[in-house]
């Protein structure tokens, strides 16, 4: 299994990383910082459909990946 190593540092100019363009049928599956804090992420899914998101786990850059690698099988994990 590949693990991939997600860098708080790649979030400083509002990029985000999306684990799946399908997720629960016409959503993607994505990660971004909070613009409440530096310090919170947020998962998030965005409808293809009607065009909004919807955010279903907030927490710690480490959080955010644990709660991803378990919905995903994925093997991800946050790089110092």
């Amino acid at each position: 299994m590949i693990t991939t190593k997600i860098r708080p540092s790649f979030f400083n100019n509002g990029s985000e990383v999306d684990f799946m363009a399908r997720y629960n049928g016409d959503s993607r599956l994505s990660l971004r910082r909070s613009k409440i804090s530096d310090e919170v992420y947020e998962v998030y899914t965005f409808c293809y459909t009607d065009k909004t998101d919807c955010v279903i786990h907030s927490g710690s850059l480490k959080q955010c990946i644990g709660y991803t690698n378990g919905i995903t099988d994925f093997n991800d994990e946050v790089a110092e």
